[in-house]
């Protein structure tokens, strides 16, 4: 998946990220994010690259939840662990 992306819901609590999510996946990312409610697992386990679009898509879907629920991202590479932590996005998600 050289360039591509995809969202894939493994059920109504897990997320499976795939591929790059840049800018150009934003539309997909948001639309597959809308389906967040209440507490939900979003697993980067085949997330290759997040740009600061990905990111927002997150932080909009986080918002939308407010106190009702929370997102948990599992299994990101430890580059992108380290893109949340310096941003200090790993106090707005729990990161396992």
């Amino acid at each position: 998946m050289a360039d591509g992306f995809s969202a894939t819901w493994q059920s109504d609590a897990l997320l499976r990220l795939s591929g790059h999510l840049d800018a150009s996946h934003a539309a997909a990312a948001e639309a597959a994010l809308e389906r967040v409610a209440g507490s939900t697992v979003v697993d980067f386990s085949d997330l290759v690259y997040i740009s600061s679009a990905g990111i927002g898509c997150l932080l909009a879907a986080q918002k939308r939840l407010g106190q009702t629920g929370k997102i948990t991202i599992v299994n990101p590479s430890p580059s992108i662990r380290e893109m949340f932590a310096l941003a200090g996005f790993d106090t707005v998600f729990e990161i396992r």
